[in-house]
């Protein structure tokens, strides 16, 4: 008998941020631990790069093999902000976890950038200020819907409305 897990999620529904959802971690968390990334991340899912060999490490970050699992140095944060953005705006923060996830349920219409909105639901990826993903969820129907959308495919998520 194959067993499958059941993957459990919370979407936060940010009432200070306009109704703005965010997956398993509040807004106000995600900006609480914004620099706490490690130089593991910093290259190999920030910057893309692979960890070949501790030269490399010490030649294009000045720091060793064992230094991977330590936060960046503020010098280091500050250097690669832009890029540290970027990847927690469009792929790992919880803003852009909310995006996909209530994007891959394709139950309503979007855009070729995946922009679109359906019973208090909306979808929005801009460019303005820097790429970002947005959800936003308006009222308690908006909630109710996307439940019975996300039962419907099989997710474990529960919305938790934060003030």
């Amino acid at each position: 008998m194959i067993m499958t897990e059941l993957i459990e999620h919370t979407l936060y529904i940010n009432s200070q941020y306009d109704n703005e959802g965010s997956l398993n971690q509040t807004i106000d968390s995600e900006v609480d631990s914004f620099s706490d990334i490690t130089y593991r991340t910093l290259i190999s899912e920030v910057k893309n790069d692979e960890i070949d060999n501790n030269e490399i490490l010490e030649e294009d970050y000045g720091i060793s093999l064992d230094e991977l699992d330590n936060q960046l140095s503020s010098e280091h944060f500050d250097q690669y902000m832009t890029e540290i953005s970027f990847y927690i705006d469009n792929y790992s923060g919880g803003c852009a976890l909310a995006f996909e996830l209530i994007g891959s349920l394709k139950k309503f219409t979007t855009d070729q950038d995946g922009n679109g909105s359906h019973h208090g639901v909306e979808l929005l990826q801009t460019t303005v200020n820097g790429p970002r993903q947005y959800v936003f969820i308006t009222n308690q129907e908006a909630e109710k819907w996307l439940i019975e959308q996300f039962n419907a495919e099989g997710h474990s998520v529960k919305i938790v409305r934060v003030d």
